[in-house]
């Protein structure tokens, strides 16, 4: 068994309908996946996870191999039979992006594959001492590029598809209708780190040095210096956009339900345009059953015990939390 934390993407639409479910999810596994992850609970050497730009941005579906040396300068590298050993080589990442072998002696090394992006490896390891916590940085073999703009009377949000380095993100420039420069400050979540300890950042706020009307246009200029967290820039890009006035979610602060209980909680979001796209997960250690479909919340008490059901405006940095007790 294995909890999932859901995060869902939905279009706010007129006739949109949230679904939430508060309970545990049963990772269902069969076959050899099954195995593998009964492996995975008990191997730990050497072991590790696969990431995308920030350390937090697993990989899950990545094909890990593992290669062996008897001494580091032997030139010839062999590919492991991991069924003498009753294990299994290829593995494939879980859900948190891991993988975990238990090997005897000697040189080892995890060659990383997945479609879209470029073969990654890790050093070398001798084993001994244990190797655990080995992660391995894969990098996109697509170019990065702009996902969505909103621009409210505060500021400009800009999501990309990738994780960016914000020393080149700050080359953006803002033109207001007639050309002029629009001055702002750069903002971002500044926790998402890769192993080495660098920032980057997927969406980014633009907070005006003096706030906009809303109606008015703006255009947004991307230069083709704009770099991802491998340093791929991304093409030059450019988008006008008209100035909304700021959006806000409208629900329930807390909800108590019975043991099996339901009702339903009307969710709604004020200043919306219908590009805008709802997002809905919990971050419960226990899990939420989350699902959506209306601006109705259909709450389940199926576990006893307290949630936070978490809603926030895709895009933009409006959040609202309910908080669930069962």
């Amino acid at each position: 068994m294995s909890v999932i934390l859901v995060l869902l993407h939905i279009p706010i639409i007129a006739a949109a309908v949230v679904t939430l479910f508060v309970g545990i999810i049963l990772n269902v596994l069969d076959g050899l996946d099954f195995f593998a992850n009964i492996w995975l609970m008990f191997s730990i050497d050497p072991s590790g996870y696969v990431y995308e730009g920030v350390e937090n941005n697993r990989i899950a579906g990545a094909t890990t191999e593992i290669y062996y040396k008897e001494k580091l300068d032997d030139k010839q590298a062999v590919w492991w039979d991991a069924l003498e050993y009753s294990q299994m080589n290829p593995l494939t990442t879980n859900e948190d992006g891991e993988f975990a072998w238990d090997v005897p002696e000697g040189y080892w090394q995890v060659v990383v594959t997945k479609d879209g992006y470029e073969t990654a490896y890790s050093e070398w390891m001798e084993v001994p001492p244990e190797q655990t916590g080995v992660s391995i940085s894969l990098v996109s073999s697509d170019a990065p590029e702009v996902e969505s703009i909103f621009a409210d009377t505060a500021a400009v949000f800009v999501t990309f598809s990738q994780y960016m380095n914000p020393d080149t993100v700050s080359e953006i420039k803002l033109l207001s209708a007639d050309g002029r420069e629009v001055a702002y400050t750069l903002a971002y979540n500044d926790s998402q780190r890769d192993k080495d300890g660098n920032i980057f950042a997927r969406i980014y706020k633009l907070i005006y040095s003096k706030n906009q009307e809303a109606g008015l246009k703006l255009t947004i200029c991307v230069p083709d210096t704009v770099a991802n967290y491998a340093g791929n820039v991304m093409e030059e890009y450019q988008e006008s956009v008209v100035v909304t006035n700021s959006c806000s979610i409208v629900s329930e602060d807390s909800i108590q339900l019975a043991y099996e209980e339901e009702t339903t909680v009307a969710v709604g979001v004020n200043n919306y345009k219908e590009e805008l796209v709802l997002t809905c997960c919990s971050s419960s250690e226990v899990g939420l059953d989350t699902s959506v479909s209306s601006v109705d919340a259909e709450l389940s008490g199926v576990i006893p015990g307290t949630y936070q059901v978490e809603l926030a405006v895709a895009g933009t940095d409006t959040v609202k939390t309910i908080t669930v007790t069962v």
